[in-house]
């Protein structure tokens, strides 16, 4: 075991599965030598899913009236939710096109003594600060290389989140109707996953020419404006805010 898993971190360390840690001292990504194993019927289960969750919470993001109704009682209590509410303003600008970026995480629940399948159970949705799309598809990598030197029973499930993402960004920039426009990456000071968010951004130029602008939420404030209902960093023009603050 020892020796698949140092092989396993030199492999990691080579394909960029890495992070900074608490003391910003480059160190492998966490991984597991062995992937999940899921039943075939529950992964399509899945897959059927999520199309409807990512409709209803669009849905849900874009009706005001509904989020006043049930956020309100917790906005009595929670400043947080309380300025995310006060920015629901009946002149807000709404834009002709959106772009959501989703992971629905789940739990799969089984029944004691029961024959049948275990239900998944979502316990997470998000839909802003959506991470490891790139080192999830280093961990694929890992596993076909553990399964393909014989260290691995079964084959792994393909994906590839990871370029999909990019495409996707490229084609809501592309929308946005303007010459040299950026992507806005929201960040946070001292960013321990800073490489999951780097590959994006190199992808995202190396394959469609877009560049990206890192910046804070306060360094946004210091330079950002707006003119003619476009967000300005610098003289630099944001098409596409990310965030991953």
């Amino acid at each position: 075991m020892s020796e698949n898993l140092q092989d396993a971190i030199e492999f990691a360390l080579a394909q960029g599965l890495i992070k900074y840690n608490s003391s910003f001292q480059l160190v492998h990504a966490p991984f597991a030598l062995q992937p999940y194993q899921i039943e075939g019927n529950t992964l399509n289960q899945l897959a059927i899913l999520t199309p409807f969750f990512n409709e209803l919470m669009l849905k849900v993001a874009n009706d005001a009236e509904f989020l006043r109704e049930h956020l309100f009682e917790a906005s009595e209590v929670d400043s947080f939710v309380k300025n995310l509410l006060d920015l629901l303003t009946d002149d807000r600008q709404v834009q002709p096109y959106q772009m959501m970026i989703t992971r629905s995480d789940y739990l799969l629940h089984a029944t004691n003594g029961a024959a049948s399948l275990p239900m998944p159970k979502q316990v997470e949705f998000n839909m802003i600060s959506n991470s490891f799309v790139y080192l999830s598809r280093q961990i694929l990598l890992l596993h076909k290389y553990l399964y393909e030197t014989h260290r691995l029973d079964a084959q792994p499930i393909e994906h590839d989140s990871f370029n999909n993402v990019v495409e996707a960004m490229a084609t809501a920039i592309k929308c946005y109707g303007h010459a040299d426009c950026h992507l806005l990456m929201i960040v946070q000071q001292k960013e321990q996953n800073l490489f999951d968010q780097r590959a994006i951004e190199y992808r995202l130029l190396e394959k469609f020419g877009i560049p990206t602008v890192r910046a804070t939420l306060e360094a946004i404030a210091a330079n950002g404006r707006m003119k003619d209902g476009h967000l300005y960093i610098g003289e630099r023009l944001m098409a596409l805010a990310y965030f991953r603050a």
